[in-house]
């Protein structure tokens, strides 16, 4: 990761002046629409020109341009041959004064793979490095201003009611474009622009706005006033008409016409943002770009996503942007494994056993992302290294609040002090997991009959086996099933890759199934409650002796070492993992029993359905 590698070199605060003078003349040159320019341009302190006064057709370059010393640009969102005049001539005005520019585009289309704004943002790019002394190229939401609500656009339409509200995208208000401007103009100069990092956050920026529905919730999809007023001699009709879309879209349309966008969202960037799928940036650059102190409360980063696609987690107003397709993904030497916090485990565990070795333990779901480890517990069944994150022995984070990186080793304190811990502000890079030669495993599988709670524990803890987990099939089943798995020194016929039993084999398959996969995601957020407890030797035989009045239909147990770190939910002491799965509408008999029998019992924030 070469571009992370610079960054480190010349890590430094940026010290930029808050008390710069304001500028001499600050120009704005547009040709959007009239009211959302001269609202800008008011809130920027700017003298507004139209674009046709600087084309190669005007006849001279005004004296306001040729005089300004800060300029922002608003040209059109594709390229056109306007857009192509107007920076041409701009790179042949003999400015005055060295010029440094913003340029302006209020859309997120390029996030979203529109290869027309990839294109323009290319082509502006370009020529804002030929003669602006200085540049940014700032992205921002749709744009909102007095006269344009987005809601009042979309509510007047006939077929407003069969609109579901879950479409939705990100708003940028006249303030929040007008202060990210204003601050680069006043934070002065960068006259070195050597920082990797100051040329990721300063000329290039991405505003996410908080994301909003298209129609409104307490008026979902009413026909306003204004739009009949002015639909004379038709009103009855237009309201007949929206009338019965309303009605179409209860019954349940607006369902059909969410799934319909889904669908389609392969073939256009704006059903993309509309349907809330994810940004996907491919570079560390192009993720600080978005990962700056403005979007603090409006980005979420995912992995794989599960805890949306599979447990139904929400993210109002939110713009998630997954982190599975930066490049380089992962390398290796000497036993160290470093991969992009984004990396797919699935691929970390293909990509080591070409080269005979493995993980110190994998969970039996691998489509996940490896940085996930870092802020949750992810474990296998492993006896001596119980967690993922037990094998991570470095990481490089950015901290959002103070634009800086931090490397944290194992046992420097830093470490300790950050892996599973909550903070928005920080974003996990890349970090580095120990390995081991590979192996296969053999399997043992015994049956025990009503076990007792201390059995089940010394069974855990005393065991002489790598790899040990406990399975039983619902809270009524008489029998529980013991899995042990030991090294062997040759693959065999039966040999496993990696130690789990056959229901812990199925659910990568599934996921590997786009189809069944989707199903099986949509069914459990929909039917399902699943979560995760971490239970001491106290709480696990209360859980125990209780158990049975649960309406449990899974229950695995495996053995959780304690770390040491200081947010781990086994810090001091070794826990039991009990992984528990039932129906949702049974989860209120579960959750009184939490309450009344166990009610400091740890649980994992990362697997769960609340």
């Amino acid at each position: 990761m070469p571009e992370i590698s610079a960054m480190l070199q010349s890590d430094k605060t940026d010290q930029r002046s808050k008390n710069a003078p304001m500028p001499q003349s600050r120009v704005i040159l547009t040709g959007g629409d009239h009211r959302f320019v001269s609202s800008l341009a008011q809130a920027m302190g700017a003298t507004h020109l139209p674009a046709e006064s600087v084309s190669e057709n005007a006849a001279g370059v005004p004296i306001a341009l040729n005089r300004c010393s800060e300029l922002i640009v608003l040209p059109e969102m594709k390229l056109s041959r306007q857009t192509i005049s107007l920076f041409r001539s701009l790179s042949a005005i003999p400015f005055s004064r060295p010029v440094r520019c913003v340029c302006l585009l209020p859309s997120l289309a390029a996030h979203y793979g529109d290869l027309d704004a990839i294109e323009l943002e290319n082509f502006v790019r370009l020529h804002l490095q030929s003669w602006a002394a200085e540049f940014s190229l700032i992205r921002t939401g749709h744009p909102e201003y007095p006269g344009a609500d987005i809601q009042e656009a979309t509510n007047h339409l006939w077929y407003a009611g069969l609109l579901p509200h879950t479409l939705a995208r990100s708003v940028s208000s006249i303030e929040s474009m007008s202060e990210i401007v204003k601050d680069f103009f006043e934070s002065g100069p960068d006259t070195t622009m050597a920082d990797p990092l100051s040329r990721a956050a300063r000329q290039e920026l991405t505003l996410l706005s908080p994301r909003k529905p298209l129609v409104t919730h307490d008026r979902p999809n009413a026909v306003s006033a204004k739009s009949q007023a002015s639909n004379s001699g038709g009103g009855f009709v237009r309201r007949a008409i929206a009338g019965i879309m309303l009605f179409l879209g209860r019954l349940g349309m607006q369902q059909f016409i969410w799934i319909l966008a889904w669908m389609f969202s392969t073939f256009s960037p704006l059903l993309r943002e509309l349907t809330g799928q994810p940004i996907r940036p491919t570079s560390h650059s192009d993720l600080l770009r978005l990962y700056n102190p403005w979007n603090r409360t409006t980005l979420q980063t995912v992995g794989m996503n599960i805890g949306v696609r599979h447990f139904g987690w929400l993210f109002p107003g939110k713009t998630l942007v997954q982190t599975t397709g930066i490049r380089p993904a992962m390398r290796r030497s000497r036993q160290l494994l470093r991969v992009s916090a984004g990396a797919i485990l699935k691929y970390c565990v293909q990509f080591l056993r070409a080269h005979h070795e493995q993980l110190l333990v994998v969970p039996n779901f691998t489509w996940i992302s490896a940085g996930t480890s870092f802020f949750v517990p992810i474990h296998g069944s492993g006896s001596t290294v119980s967690t993922l994150g037990e094998s991570i022995v470095s990481v490089l984070m950015f901290d959002g609040q103070q634009r800086r990186f931090i490397r944290a080793q194992r046992g420097d304190g830093r470490f300790e002090e950050l892996m599973y811990r909550p903070d928005p502000l920080l974003l996990l890079l890349r970090m580095q997991f120990r390995t081991e030669t590979a192996r296969w495993y053999s399997r043992q599988v015994e049956s025990l009959k009503t076990p007792h709670a201390e059995t089940l524990w010394d069974l855990l803890f005393q065991s002489h086996f790598s790899h040990m987990e406990i399975r039983k099939k619902s809270s009524q089943a008489a029998t529980v099933d013991i899995h042990r798995y030991q090294p062997v020194e040759t693959s065999e016929a039966s040999g496993l890759e990696i130690p789990r039993d056959q229901i812990g084999q199925i659910w990568d398959r599934i996921e590997e199934t786009p189809v069944i996969s989707t199903l099986f995601h949509v069914f459990v957020r929909r039917y399902a409650f699943h979560v995760e407890l971490f239970l001491d030797r106290t709480e696990f035989i209360e859980f125990w002796q209780h158990h049975q009045q649960l309406p449990l239909l899974k229950i695995q147990l495996r053995r959780v070492n304690a770390d040491g770190i200081r947010h781990s939910p086994f810090c001091s002491e070794d826990r039991i993992s009990a992984d528990l799965f039932m129906k949702k509408d049974t989860r209120d008999v579960f959750c009184s029993f939490v309450r009344q029998h166990i009610p400091n019992v740890r649980w994992n924030p990362g697997k769960q359905s609340f």
